[in-house]
């Protein structure tokens, strides 16, 4: 039984206690009127009881006493590190007191003390802990967007709150934005291999998508870490019904069952999914160890990244047009060309990357577009800067307008969306990162398998597009198969040729892809003199 039926039912029994004293006190003082101020006395005393038990119950939260010190030790992750010190003793204990309010509900009472705390925020973990209980606090009283606002500035305080990530998945995935709640789960697991909440949000997220064998999987990989979640449990029992595997689901009901869940609700959810495997068309004749290895390999590679959607308004971040700082020139003193301009206060989901500044990326204005595939890292005729100030602040700076064979034919906005995908086979370590997988479920190597099965694997995901973050697309082969460029392990920016219906606003040689790769020590430390610079074509 859970803790609200539990609750609920000792109430229930005080009531039903009360009654019976109300009862007996009316038949006891008509069958004998000389003994009413006794008999009022001890049925008096026993409905009083009747009557603290319930207000006690009623203002109790699990049966716990909120004290400071219960607070501290509960909240410890959520208060770490916020304001610290003898002399900020005073605002340590309004952030007690206001986390004790949130923990008894009193979540009004909570965000007025709270938003007045947040103008007294000095450092990062104070930031931290106050945002989240004003986000836990508007989310629990239904303002989905002004909590999913305050996560997101919390996050471009700590881009590493691996709490903030889930829960902030947790409000997309109820607006229906699936996708999104995936990259902010993955940000959160990145952060945090051991949140068991957020393989749990994984695997829900997943069975929303029809997902079924990830949904599985990373409900099997929560329950690994808290074997009591029973709403990982509930998500593999559904998830295996789906799949066909009863056995093994009727498994997962008992371990929900005994954990807390409702066993009569789960059932119901199982019985008004019916029967009917969900198995994607595409998987017949495809041997369940292949499948299981794939659904590792999605898993353990799946990265966020930003999907840069065209044409955009409103924003500041564009690929072509004009700059807005200094201009470098090229090996023969020309000035290079905007390719693209970032705004980095734009972009949400991609923690290494800068929160505040702008990233400018120039080349010089050549058939080659400033490239060298001999020296690819040396910039000499690209450039990627990178300014700690606002774009609005600053006005354009007149240059020369572009040649024809520039590949953006003009001037286009970006807008961003967060998204997830695992590692394709473009990428120079997918047959390495996918022969594990192989290995762990017995099965020989990639380059070992039939022909089918490798296309079966190799068409599970696709890495087209303008992006920032995540895996590269190439139409050649990944240039850091040379080993001196495997250091160069994040994408900075992918341009993709842009023609729809001869719409052309970005060619790059016949139908290519440029990238912008570097070392992701050398992005978190904000320098930028280091970039590996690629573009190819068919």
């Amino acid at each position: 039984m859970n803790a609200k039926k539990t609750k609920a039912l000792i109430i229930g029994l005080f009531a039903a206690l009360g009654l019976f004293a109300i009862v007996m006190m009316a038949i006891e003082i008509g069958a004998n009127k000389e003994k009413t101020a006794n008999t009022l006395f001890r049925g008096g005393i026993l409905l009083a009881t009747c009557v603290i038990g319930i207000l006690k119950m009623i203002g109790k939260k699990s049966g716990i006493r909120i004290t400071p010190e219960w607070v501290s030790d509960h909240f410890e992750k959520e208060l770490r590190g916020a304001f610290e010190g003898e002399e900020r003793k005073n605002e340590r204990g309004r952030l007690l007191f206001a986390a004790a309010c949130y923990a008894k509900d009193e979540n009004k009472k909570a965000e007025v003390h709270l938003s007045r705390l947040l103008p007294l925020c000095q450092a990062t973990e104070d930031f931290r802990s106050v945002l989240l209980f004003l986000a836990l606090c508007n989310a629990d009283m239904g303002y989905s967007k002004l909590a999913i606002g305050y996560y997101r500035e919390l996050l471009r305080y700590d881009p590493t709150c691996s709490t903030a990530w889930s829960n902030l998945g947790l409000l997309y995935r109820k607006e229906g934005k699936h996708t999104d709640a995936l990259a902010c789960y993955a940000n959160a697991l990145e952060s945090d291999p051991e949140n068991a909440y957020a393989h749990n949000n994984m695997a829900t997220a997943y069975f929303s998508l029809g997902e079924y064998e990830l949904a599985l999987s990373y409900a099997k990989t929560a329950l690994s870490i808290k074997a009591d979640l029973f709403q990982a449990s509930n998500a593999a029992c559904l998830a295996c019904h789906l799949l066909g595997r009863a056995e093994e689901g009727q498994k997962y009901f008992r371990i929900s069952v005994t954990n807390g869940a409702d066993g009569s609700e789960l059932a119901q959810t199982i019985q008004n999914l019916g029967g009917v495997s969900a198995e994607p068309a595409r998987e017949n004749g495809i041997p369940a160890p292949l499948r299981d290895a794939l659904t590792d390999f999605i898993r353990k590679t799946s990265r966020p990244f930003l999907r840069a959607c065209l044409p955009a308004m409103g924003t500041n971040s564009k690929l072509g047009g004009i700059p807005v700082a200094e201009v470098p020139v090229d090996s023969d003193g020309n000035p290079m060309q905007l390719l693209a301009l970032i705004d980095c206060e734009e972009l949400m989901g991609l923690p290494c990357f800068p929160k505040k500044g702008f990233l400018q990326f120039f080349i010089a204005d050549t058939p080659l577009y400033g490239a060298d595939f001999d020296h690819p890292t040396v910039q000499k005729n690209f450039r990627v800067t990178y300014h700690n100030s606002s774009v609005e602040q600053l006005q354009g700076i007149s240059q020369p307008a572009p040649s024809p064979q520039f590949p953006i034919k003009g001037r286009f906005y970006l807008q961003y969306a967060l998204s997830v995908a695992p590692m394709n086979d473009e990428d120079y370590r997918f047959e390495a990162q996918m022969n594990q997988c192989l290995k762990a479920h017995g099965l020989p190597d990639f380059d070992q398998l039939e022909g089918d099965q490798q296309e079966y694997l190799r068409g599970a995901v696709h890495s087209e597009g303008h992006r920032l973050g995540g895996y590269p697309h190439f139409t050649q082969e990944d240039p850091r198969r040379n080993a001196e460029y495997q250091r160069y392990d994040t994408l900075l920016l992918q341009i993709d040729t842009h023609d729809l219906q001869n719409d052309v606003k970005i060619m790059i040689g016949d139908e290519g892809v440029m990238n912008f790769f570097i070392p992701s020590e050398n992005l978190r430390r904000l320098d930028f003199s280091d970039i590996l610079y690629w573009w190819d074509c068919h």
